[in-house]
C-alpha cells in the first residue's frame, strides 16, 4: 500500500510539473485540466487522513436521519456540479474555462466527503461498509 501511495505521489508530481509548465505558457488548456485532475487525486490521498478525521467527527455529530439526508444532498450536489463542470470543460467542443484546473483539483477531494455523507445516513451505512471491505480485500 505504501508503494502504491509513493507511485501516486510520483505520478501527481509529474502531472503537476507538466500542467504547471503548460499553464504558465498558456498552452494546451485541456491538458492542464487533466493534469490538475491527476494532481487532485494525489492531493486527495495526502489529505485523506484529515478528511477521514473530519468525516468521523461529522458522523458522530449527525445522529438523526434528517441531518444525514441534508448532508448527503449537499455533498451530492457539489460533487455533481464539479463533475459536470469538468466534463463540459474538457470535451472537444468549445473553450476551456479558466477555472477548469481548479475544478480538476477539487473534484477528487469531494469524493471522500460524499462517502462520509453516505456513511452518516443509517440506511446506506451497511452498503458503504461492504464496499470498503471489498476494496480492502482487493488490496491484499
Amino acid at each position: 500500500m505504501l508503494a502504491l501511495a509513493g507511485y501516486m505521489s510520483l505520478i501527481a508530481a509529474v502531472a503537476l510539473g507538466a500542467g504547471l509548465a503548460c499553464f504558465m505558457r498558456k498552452s494546451a488548456p485541456r491538458f492542464v485540466a487533466w493534469c490538475a485532475l491527476i494532481v487532485g487525486f494525489g492531493i486527495a490521498g495526502w489529505i485523506g487522513v484529515g478528511v477521514g478525521s473530519a468525516v468521523d467527527t461529522f458522523t458522530l455529530a449527525v445522529d438523526n436521519v434528517g441531518h444525514a439526508v441534508t448532508g448527503l444532498s449537499i455533498a451530492t450536489a457539489v460533487a455533481v456540479f464539479l463533475f459536470l463542470w469538468f466534463v463540459f470543460d474538457v470535451r472537444k467542443k468549445g473553450k476551456v474555462s479558466k477555472v477548469a484546473p481548479l475544478v480538476g483539483l477539487l473534484l477528487p477531494s469531494v469524493l471522500p466527503i460524499l462517502i462520509g455523507a453516505f456513511m452518516a445516513m443509517p440506511a446506506t451505512r451497511p452498503a458503504v461498509e461492504q464496499i470498503n471491505a471489498f476494496v480492502a480485500a482487493m488490496r491484499k
